[in-house]
């Protein structure tokens, strides 16, 4: 458990604690946890002319390789 109660995850891709802030993800497929940042970094997540349009983009799931919006 982190702070204030919520539940910690470890980041798939750097391994370091993820909690349920909005900019971090977990995977609806594999249940994966991810900081949002991380999957910038390695490169999968997909915006439209580097806009972001809505409050969600799309993301690959570095684990499963599972396509969803976050």
């Amino acid at each position: 458990m982190g702070l204030l109660g919520s539940d910690t995850y470890p980041c798939t891709v750097c391994g370091g604690e993820v909690d349920d802030k909005a900019e971090n993800g977990r995977c609806p497929n594999c249940d994966a946890a991810f900081h949002g940042k991380c999957l910038q970094n390695i490169g999968n997540m997909k915006k439209e002319n580097n806009i972001i349009l809505s409050d969600t983009v799309k993301g690959k799931c570095p684990n499963c390789g599972n396509v969803a919006e976050w």
